[in-house]
């Protein structure tokens, strides 16, 4: 099957067979044994992500085809030959496996943009096997609905602690997951033979996201909710016979039977999401006391940290309640077990979140209450004492007791039910109409439409914190914040459509850069690359400045030309086109030098040869004194040229070669011409001196 010559159709049935298998024993392995498999593959297709978003040809070539651009159709009817059917379903099954091995490898490859040198650059990394698998949505959705909004700085630092935090949580979960009952020496057998139920128990909790612990919850609200209306219905007075007291029981024994088996299901349901949850968070919050506590220490701290949290406080009371109903005769506990919709119903818990957050405000509003009360109440002891009959006869606090209880009971808040009344012709009318009117106004109206405006004021604080937080994810991107109409604006000129979208999801993705920070914190730091290096070092100093705040490759106009490697291509094939034109006229003028030079060398041997002839010529004629015959001994050596010019150099060709004529200084006497009456300088032997 690895060989080139294999038939596509057959390798696509034997990969599709292959990629199940795959799938499951990617659980087990780790990022060194997943990089020593498929470093080769994950180089490449680094370097195909790296390169594809600048030119749409590149991009064509390497990328796969997606299944809906797929235009096969596995019917034989719709080809003209059955040559034609089967070459085009090879093709198919070429690109399906090329679409599958691609999607495989991609998963595991990431990038990011980062900021390197004062300079925004992409950064591909091979993202690791906790981030994949083993970080839960639950973790993710907490750290978007806790994450400060209110500055990028604060948000992206705010957001590296929390993923750090995830990650421990993570490598926990991952630990938990693959713990197996079977010896380490059969453990792949068990892997291979036994479904993971049988020999791991937390893979089967904790497997999809966590999704059976969610499924535990469910069932645990449903039980709750079975119970309570079980108990309110069947739950009755049993009158005793005779002298035997009245006594609470269940209606029928069935009755009985049925709340003993819902309230074990309950509470063995209960008890299970807690222990798996404690198996989870109590180490997280051991590891955060053990820096600066010793390890005893930071256990007792990190179980009653786990104890505290208001999730795991309220799974703890309802196991209680439970446990205290099944065990005991105190049946009517299993009537608090509804109140569990409060902790899974997201409305529920927004109203119990506005109730509860004002805690603060609502605790000094109803100390100011019983100030005002008592102050009242020594008004009262001291003058309307007889009013106040049975109420105000012992002290002030008693009747500052008896004031708040009586006058929240009636259905106008005040004290008129709790004094004696009075008439318009009693001498008391007046004092008693500004004691009772104003206690009406200040606690029945200022006071407890106080209460009302904080649980207003609550509730509209978390109303407007969820639209602020809903708004600033919609309208800003997470990591740069960077608004969404300038990112729309850019991706627009671009022609990317969904310009925000695809900055969120392709090029700064937040869970990403999550999974980032996990593959720092899990590889070793002798592996670290250049740019790796740099970015932990900036971590541990809690520095954000290689985040891209406020910048974005889309921004920048990168992807405004998608075809950045034609323009490079373009531009060296004219490089390579001048530097060929420039060789050519090298060739050509190395050639015309080799001719010019082949020319001078035949000028010169001609020369040599004419100035060999002269000498001759003059050492037959030396003993002639006449110019005009040394004139017609020279004619018949004359080549085409004029005669003073061929004379002129050939002096200049005697005198190079050492050969002189000789000169004026030494002649002797001037010959006069008979022929023409031209004189002429005579020189020695009676030449004339050229």
């Amino acid at each position: 099957l690895l060989l080139p010559s294999v038939n596509p159709s057959e390798l696509y049935a034997e990969v599709t067979k292959a990629s199940v298998v795959a799938e499951e024993l990617l659980e087990d392995l780790d990022d060194e044994e997943l990089d020593m498999l498929f470093s080769e593959g994950l180089d490449c297709l680094q370097i195909c992500l790296e390169l594809s978003p600048h030119s749409q040809s590149f991009g064509r070539e390497v990328m796969p085809t997606s299944e809906e651009d797929e235009t096969f159709e596995d019917n034989i009817a719709h080809f003209a030959t059955k040559n034609d059917y089967m070459r085009e379903r090879k093709a198919y099954h070429a690109r399906a496996v090329y679409r599958m091995s691609f999607d495989f490898l991609q998963r595991f490859v990431r990038t990011i943009e980062v900021i390197l040198k004062d300079q925004l650059q992409s950064l591909h990394f091979q993202q690791p096997l906790t981030a994949m698998w083993y970080c839960s949505s639950a973790s993710k959705q907490r750290i978007l609905d806790t994450v400060p909004l209110s500055s990028v700085d604060v948000k992206t630092k705010a957001f590296i602690q929390m993923c750090r935090e995830v990650h421990y949580e993570s490598l926990l979960i991952r630990r938990l997951s693959r713990f197996s009952i079977i010896p380490d020496a059969h453990q792949k057998w068990a892997q291979r033979n036994l479904p993971d139920g049988l020999h791991r128990p937390f893979q089967v909790f904790l497997a999809n996201d966590a999704l059976k612990m969610q499924q535990l919850l469910v069932v645990s609200l449903f039980l709750g909710i079975a119970l309570g209306a079980h108990v309110g219905w069947n739950l009755v007075v049993l009158k005793g016979e005779g002298d035997e007291e009245s006594r609470v029981g269940w209606s029928s024994p069935i009755s009985g039977i049925i709340s003993e088996v819902l309230g074990g299901l309950h509470f063995a349901v209960t008890l299970l999401w807690v222990a798996l949850t404690a198996c989870i968070k109590v180490p997280l919050y051991v590891q955060a006391h053990q820096k600066r506590k010793g390890y005893y220490k930071a256990w007792a701290l990190g179980v009653a940290a786990f104890v505290s949290a208001p999730h795991e406080l309220w799974r703890c009371i309802l196991l209680t309640c439970c446990g205290v109903a099944l065990f005991t005769d105190q049946k009517w506990l299993y009537s608090f077990l509804p109140a569990d919709c409060f902790c899974q119903s997201s409305a529920l818990a927004t109203v119990l979140r506005g109730i509860i957050s004002p805690a603060r405000s609502w605790l000094m509003t109803f100390f100011g209450m019983v100030l005002v009360t008592f102050v009242y109440a020594a008004v009262g002891f001291h003058c309307f004492q007889a009013e106040f009959g049975a109420y105000c006869d012992e002290n002030i606090v008693i009747c500052t007791l008896n004031i708040l209880y009586q006058g929240s009971r009636s259905g106008v808040i005040g004290l008129s039910s709790m004094m004696e009344q009075v008439t318009p012709s009693d001498a008391r009318w007046g004092p008693r109409i500004a004691y009772d009117v104003s206690y009406f106004i200040v606690f029945g109206v200022m006071l407890l439409n106080a209460v009302v405006a904080l649980v207003v004021d609550s509730f509209s604080n978390l109303r407007r914190d969820a639209e602020m937080r809903a708004e600033s994810l919609q309208t800003e991107t997470f990591m740069s914040g960077v608004e969404r109409k300038a990112i729309d604006s850019a991706a627009l000129a671009a022609g990317i459509s969904n310009g925000f979208d695809y900055h969120e999801n392709k090029l700064q993705n937040k869970w990403d850069y999550m999974s980032f920070i996990f593959h720092l914190q899990e590889k070793s730091e002798e592996d670290y690359t250049g740019p790796e290096t740099d970015i932990w070092k900036l971590l541990e100093d809690d520095d954000v400045t290689w985040l891209p705040l406020g910048k974005s490759k889309i921004l920048q106009g990168e992807y405004a030309d998608t075809d950045v490697l034609d323009r490079i291509h373009h531009k060296m094939d004219g490089v390579e086109h001048e530097l060929r034109r420039m060789a050519a006229q090298r060739k050509t003028l190395f050639r015309t030098l080799n001719s010019m030079g082949r020319a001078f060398m035949e000028k010169a041997t001609i020369i040599d040869q004419e100035a060999r002839a002269l000498i001759r010529a003059l050492n037959e004629s030396s003993m002639r004194p006449n110019m005009q015959a040394f004139i017609s001994d020279m004619s018949r050596y004359q080549p085409v040229e004029p005669a003073l010019t061929r004379v002129s150099l050939t002096s200049s060709v005697l005198e190079s070669r050492g050969v002189g004529i000789r000169d004026s200084r030494r002649s002797s006497a001037l010959a006069s011409d008979s022929t023409d009456n031209q004189t002429v300088p005579i020189g020695r032997g009676g030449w004339p001196n050229l």
